[in-house]
């Protein structure tokens, strides 16, 4: 159970980044050429963008430019996270109810009074 559920979660990972991934290469740098309206220092930006933003106080045009950008590339990649978990939840709706009850999984060892470290198989 636990191989399958790592392959899920691997699966979604990769799925995930890839998602993310293009995201940020096909709409970073057209945002910042847009906010900065030089295409050179949208390259520059976007090919070192701590270099870039270092290089410019706290207010200045290329600076508020290019915060501006990156927000708007992280809106996008915050509706499509939470528009993906949407279709993850509905499908937790469709999971089965298992029924919990008061059944012990080492019952020989709570009956003898032995304490059941959590990393004891069952």
């Amino acid at each position: 159970m636990t191989a399958l559920y790592l392959s899920f979660y691997q699966i979604g990972s990769a799925l995930g980044n890839a998602i993310s991934t293009a995201i940020w290469t096909q709409t970073l740098p057209k945002k910042l050429a847009q906010h900065l309206g030089d295409a050179t220092a949208a390259a520059s930006a976007y090919a070192s963008p701590l270099t870039y933003i270092a290089s410019y106080p706290v207010g200045t045009p290329e600076r508020t430019a290019m915060i501006a950008a990156y927000s708007e590339v992280q809106r996008y990649l915050a509706i499509t996270g939470l528009c993906l978990s949407v279709i993850v939840f509905v499908a937790s709706l469709f999971l089965r109810n298992y029924k919990v009850d008061e059944r012990q999984s080492l019952p020989e060892e709570e009956r003898l009074g032995h304490k059941v470290s959590e990393g004891t198989p069952a």
